[in-house]
């Protein structure tokens, strides 16, 4: 077992989350060193703009690697801080990077950030570039979920077949029987609301649910979700975080 800091920045794109573990690779053990950190302005500011239009983005050269540079930095300093506090320093960092444009289908997945500048600042080794691998092994670019779902499943004894839905910025789910093991993505996550408030309350999120509790489920908007092409698609697949923020159903309800 050896000590092993991982980085994780989801479709929220609203910070980092850093742990603290020890692990083999099959087994784990956690600690108490965690922490959340959103991004700083500057940096959420420019992710805006990028996220207008990443496809054109990318084309940007020097401003992808400004913000490449902007995002690896945040990291590096988030873990320092944890190595501060922890006193332990990792022999291996899992840095996945920020993802601004998902698209399987033509083999693509952006995820920005630096391994190797990370790995020179932190002074150790850095596993990176986990989508695009993955795509490229003929993957949809999101093979740790499943792997970790199995891993608690069978941790905590659950009775098989179990599956585990992670709600995120979009939907996930892990399904394991023992023999088979299934991942992808079944759908929008938090990503719709956290749309939906930055736009007309210039809010980040909402809160504790609290205004989704104040409304009433609009069941006619639910089915013309779900009868868009996606949900009857069948597995492996994945979605882009902005797959139904740009739907056409989206935009003519909202």
């Amino acid at each position: 077992m050896i000590p092993i800091i991982g980085l994780m920045s989801g479709t929220s794109v609203d910070g980092i989350d850093a742990s603290l573990v020890f692990t083999n690779g099959t087994k784990l053990d956690r600690t108490s060193f965690n922490s959340i950190t959103p991004y700083r302005e500057e940096t959420q500011n420019f992710l805006k703009i990028c996220n207008k239009n990443p496809k054109r983005f990318k084309e940007k050269k020097e401003q992808v690697a400004r913000l490449t540079k902007l995002i690896t930095n945040e990291h590096a300093n988030v873990a320092k801080k944890l190595i501060k506090i922890s006193g332990i320093k990792p022999e291996l960092i899992g840095f996945h990077g920020q993802t601004i444009y998902h698209n399987p289908s033509n083999l693509v997945s952006i995820q920005l950030g630096d391994g190797k500048l990370l790995s020179k600042l932190l002074k150790t080794n850095v596993v990176f570039n986990f989508r695009s691998s993955d795509i490229l092994n003929g993957g949809q670019g999101a093979p740790i979920a499943p792997i970790y779902h199995k891993y608690l499943i069978e941790n905590l004894k659950i009775k098989l077949p179990a599956v585990i839905i992670n709600i995120g910025g979009i939907s996930n789910i892990t399904y394991w029987d023992g023999e088979n093991l299934l991942g992808f993505d079944t759908g929008p996550g938090n990503n719709l609301m956290d749309h939906y408030v930055q736009m007309i309350l210039n809010k980040k999120f909402d809160k504790n649910g609290d205004l989704a509790s104040l409304g009433t489920p609009n069941f006619a908007i639910v089915e013309e979700f779900l009868n868009q092409n996606y949900f009857n698609m069948v597995p492996p697949k994945s979605l882009d975080r902005t797959t139904f923020i740009k739907n056409n159903i989206y935009k003519k309800k909202f």
